[in-house]
């Protein structure tokens, strides 16, 4: 696994500029790379990694696949809903 923290919460209140998805992207590609990771089979013999997202603003998780994909993007996020959050 590769863990992403991303704070924005109350952060938006501070008129504070977040840092790109593409940023964290490119952050973990360059560990990727220099770092021995062993990944995941895609089941077509592609490694692919698998990425859990720490946030408190899950917007960031549908940016997050549409940059990448191929990859596994897992998160809290994933299990909330309106009614009862997660």
């Amino acid at each position: 696994f590769l863990t992403f923290s991303v704070r924005r919460g109350d952060k938006t209140t501070e008129q504070f500029s977040f840092i790109s998805m593409q940023n964290y992207i490119e952050a973990a590609e360059k560990a990727m790379a220099t770092h021995d990771y062993n990944f995941g089979d895609d089941g077509n013999g592609k490694m692919v990694p698998t990425v859990f997202v720490a946030t408190d603003d899950c917007s960031v998780l549908p940016t997050l696949r549409t940059v990448r994909p191929e990859w596994r993007f897992i998160s809290e996020c994933d299990k909330q809903n309106e009614q009862e959050g997660f």
